[in-house]
């Protein structure tokens, strides 16, 4: 959490989308592996067979490097630049369906991995869905910090809780917290 002079909160909450990308992730890689071994064994020596094995190679690299991600042991790795790099492959095989298909799953992929942060600001609270929302002052009822648990509750009965991580959780100042959003929130309603 940020908090500034300005009045600016800034919380990471649980993206519930990323156990359901993991496994599309892997599933994806897996599928272009065998494509490219496949496509590897039914074309004859030269140009495609030389681009086959190129991408086995990456595709082999990509899965291992994803497979070490998932245990922790190369944080840093993304995944998302292999499939860019196995979409250019498949471009170049003249297979423009899977070659567009992995650029955007590639962009799909940058898109869903990114940190999903609610930030209070004094203009409202933003959330971080696809297209992002922005909640006015307005429409909220409260918002209430407490034991690890953020809960929003808008004025039309939307409930919004999360689970905050234990690290998250600790760096908050849950009183500040609060009472900053109950002013907020008791300054538009006056």
């Amino acid at each position: 959490m940020q908090s500034s002079i300005k009045g600016v909160y800034e919380i990471e909450i649980p993206n519930e989308k990323a156990t359901t990308y993991r496994v599309v992730t892997f599933i994806i890689a897996l599928i272009n592996l065998a494509a490219f071994v496949f496509m590897y064994f039914q074309s004859g020596p030269g140009y495609l067979s030389t681009l086959a094995a190129l991408g086995s190679f990456v595709s082999l690299a990509a899965l291992l490097g994803y497979l070490l991600k998932l245990y922790k042991k190369v944080p840093g790795f993304r995944i998302e630049i292999a499939f860019i790099v196995q979409a250019l492959l498949w471009l170049f095989a003249q297979n423009f369906w899977l070659g567009a298909g992995m650029l955007c799953f590639a962009a799909l992929g940058f898109y869903s991995n990114k940190k999903t942060m609610l930030r209070f600001a004094n203009a409202g609270i933003d959330y971080p869905s696809f297209p992002p929302k922005q909640f006015p002052w307005h429409t909220v009822d409260f918002v209430l910090l407490k034991d690890g648990i953020l809960t929003l509750e808008m004025k039309d009965n939307r409930v919004f809780q999360f689970t905050l991580s234990p690290e998250m959780s600790a760096a908050i100042e849950e009183a500040a917290f609060n009472e900053y959003c109950q002013r907020q929130v008791a300054r538009q309603t006056s």
